[in-house]
Order: C-alpha cells, then sequence, then structure tokens
C-alpha cells in the first residue's frame, strides 16, 4: 500500500478518537483557591426567662409583698394599683405554716394551715392578745390561699429582724 492510501485511515482514526473524547471531560484542577461561601451562622435566640415558681411580688427585708387585684370600683375611680399586702413567714412547726400580717405596732393579723390545706386559720392579735379568731376555706386564688401556698411549697424564708 502506497503512503497516500494509509492517509485517510490515519486521519478517519484520529477523527473517531477525537469524538469519542467530546462528552469526556475532567473536572478541572484548582490551581488557585476560590472562596467558598461561609457557612450560614445559626442564631438560635435565648430561652425566655422561667416563670416564677412563687406569687409573691416583691421580696424586701425578709418580707414578702402580694398584691391584691383591683376591684372594679377601684378601677372606675382610676386607681392603677394596689399597695401591696406584705407578710413575714413566721415558720413551720410540727405540719403548722404560719405568716403574719403587721398592721400596727400593737395589731397583727397571723394566718396558719396545715397540708392539704383545705381551711386557713386566721386571728388578729391585739396587744399580745387573740381579738378575733375565724377559719376561712382556702378558696384557689385567693390572698390568703396564694400566701399558704408559698409558704408551704417553700418559696418563703422565715423572717429575721434586719439590722442595720
Amino acid at each position: 500500500m502506497s503512503r497516500k492510501s494509509h492517509s485517510p485511515l490515519i486521519a478517519g482514526s484520529a477523527l473517531v478518537v477525537l469524538l469519542a473524547s467530546c462528552g469526556k471531560t475532567e473536572a478541572p484542577q484548582q490551581t488557585e483557591s476560590q472562596p467558598t461561601a461561609a457557612p450560614l451562622a445559626v442564631v438560635i435566640p435565648p430561652p425566655p426567662p422561667p416563670k416564677p415558681t412563687h406569687y409573691y411580688a416583691l421580696e424586701e427585708d425578709g418580707e414578702y409583698g402580694y398584691e391584691e387585684a383591683l376591684s372594679e370600683n377601684d378601677r372606675k375611680a382610676g386607681k392603677a394599683a394596689s399597695p401591696l399586702r406584705m407578710i413575714r413567714y413566721l415558720g413551720e412547726k410540727d405540719g403548722l405554716h404560719k405568716v403574719a400580717s403587721i398592721a400596727s405596732s400593737t395589731e397583727v393579723g397571723v394566718m396558719s394551715c396545715k397540708a392539704p390545706c383545705e381551711f386557713i386559720k386566721i386571728e388578729v392579735v391585739v396587744g399580745g392578745k387573740v381579738a378575733q379568731r375565724e377559719t376561712v376555706r382556702a378558696v384557689k386564688g385567693t390572698m390568703a390561699q396564694i400566701i399558704m401556698a408559698d409558704a408551704m411549697n417553700g418559696e418563703l424564708k422565715p423572717y429575721t429582724a434586719v439590722k442595720w
């Protein structure tokens, strides 16, 4: 065979090899570092503060302040808030919890209750003597009930006189 007759065959073979490799491309190698996207930062908001486990609105100098709800008449009169009822936790003895509300230097209201605290004993002590005594049902949500609930649930510390 002459040289001329091999030329078309070589050219045809080269074309087949060229066409066969057309769809097969290798991934280009990175020669320079390309900037990559920074990972998205996930921002998790802080959890809400825990709800208080007690009913008192204020603790100051060993006394606990409870806020009474305003009556409809108070609201109509333009009153925005009621004064706090300050109490002192006197402690627990033989399962009986006691709290005191100091009305004046000679008058003290004392409430006491034993578990399961269905009834609360209320005494008004004047000049060191019991002037009035009554026992009331511990109705859920009443001032007496929430104060005694705090006392019995360990939310109050026994009162000790503050020394200045």
